[in-house]
């Protein structure tokens, strides 16, 4: 569900000339690997593996200089920012671009691949968070890269998916939230109980504004009328909860539907599928360790590449 993110820490994670690594350890457990390509180059790349243990987030924190890729294995991340917020379900990745104040949250236990790629590198052309799908191809070039690569094949392969992304950016699970401090105070309060059954007038009244002038506020801050907006906030705040062992039944409810049937439908017109089916292949890809969910994807990748695979690397995340 959505949160307030926390204040903004200076500090950085990663290092944008040696690749050292600092983890923020804020609200979530996790162990981690690295591998770095190309150490004080302009066209190198970082990549963290993290293993989170359960649900939380790492704060809100900025790469100035670094561009970043985050994919989660198999779950549903959240991403927030100072004017947005993402949810990204399975098979998404989201491209941060450098500069950008953020959090990332896990919805749950799982894997989560951060790929950190430095400001002067000629990469996806957009100025915001950006959702990219992560098909046969990107799926491989990641567990490639992690495998642990000689410099040479692990620049190579970081090309190659340079080249990958911008042909796979999809404009959808983005909700941008209104600038207007009443606007944004009631947009957050939904989106955090979705459920709420409050009418616009009485919550445009509790921050001191009208139904009118919040209505206007969400369509030229957001681009979607208020019943828009919130028809969205409730569809994405499902997904979280279908990570859970609650019935479809009970999110429904949870997601502020009033029917099963109106949120099923509601469900299928925004992602293209049930929750039902979705949940069903959340489950299934869980339930595979991670060189398999690739779907031969790595084999692809390598006979892209033409290169054959090497010893990894020691886990040492500050060698680079």
């Amino acid at each position: 569900m959505f949160e307030r993110p926390q204040p903004l820490r200076t500090d950085r994670m990663i290092d944008d000339v040696s690749w050292d690594y600092t983890p923020l350890l804020e609200n979530i457990d996790y162990v981690h690997t690295s591998h770095s390509y190309g150490v004080g180059a302009p066209g190198g790349l970082h990549l963290v593996e993290y293993r989170a243990s359960r649900a939380g987030s790492f704060g809100v924190h900025v790469e100035r200089d670094l561009h970043q890729l985050t994919w989660l294995d198999g779950g549903v991340l959240d991403v927030f920012t100072a004017g947005e917020f993402h949810t990204i379900s399975p098979g998404r990745a989201i491209w941060i671009p450098a500069g950008t104040a953020h959090d990332v949250a896990c919805a749950g236990p799982g894997r989560l691949v951060c790929l950190y790629f430095r400001d002067d590198d000629e990469s996806l052309d957009v100025e915001s968070p950006t959702l990219v799908v992560v098909d046969e191809l990107l799926r491989g070039l990641v567990q490639h890269l992690l495998s642990g690569l000689t410099q040479e094949a692990g620049l190579r392969a970081r090309q190659v998916l340079l080249d990958a992304l911008g042909g796979r950016t999809i404009d959808s699970g983005r909700l941008a939230l209104p600038s207007d401090p009443r606007a944004r105070a009631i947009a957050e309060e939904i989106a955090r109980e979705p459920a709420q059954a409050i009418s616009l007038e009485v919550r445009a009244h509790a921050v001191g504004s009208s139904a009118r002038t919040i209505r206007r506020k969400f369509v030229s801050e957001t681009g979607l009328t208020f019943r828009q907006w919130v028809h969205r906030a409730r569809v994405t705040s499902s997904l979280s909860l279908l990570e859970t062992e609650r019935s479809v039944t009970q999110i429904s409810a949870l997601a502020g539907y009033e029917t099963v049937t109106g949120f099923i439908t509601a469900f299928r017109a925004h992602f293209g599928h049930t929750p039902g089916q979705y949940r069903a292949r959340l489950r299934a890809m869980q339930s595979r360790p991670p060189e398999q969910r690739t779907d031969d994807s790595t084999t692809a990748a390598e006979r892209r590449l033409d290169k054959p695979r090497t010893p990894s690397q020691p886990d040492n995340p500050r060698a680079f």
